[in-house]
């Protein structure tokens, strides 16, 4: 069976699409199933003005990148973790 890859960049280019994300790196993690499967850390933007809706949360980010990848490689658990750093 060939396995279909998921580089950083593809993850980055993803999710540097998102209107709320400031900064963003993608690193491999090591993964039982896959081998390594990529994690994210997303430092998000300030809101624009106050009283601004509130942050995206890991799952609404994690549902826009899902949107955006090629389904083979937007498997669940594909995309492990975002959070503020």
């Amino acid at each position: 069976m060939r396995r279909r890859a998921v580089t950083p960049i593809e993850v980055e280019d993803v999710l540097y699409a998102h209107p709320a994300i400031e900064d963003v790196a993608v690193v491999a993690k090591p993964d039982p199933k896959w081998g390594e499967t990529p994690i994210a850390f997303v430092d998000l933007k300030p809101p624009l003005t106050p009283g601004a809706d509130a942050a995206p949360s890991e799952d609404e980010l994690i549902a826009f990148a899902r949107a955006r990848m090629p389904h083979f490689k937007a498997r669940t658990g594909y995309i492990n973790h975002l959070c503020s750093w």
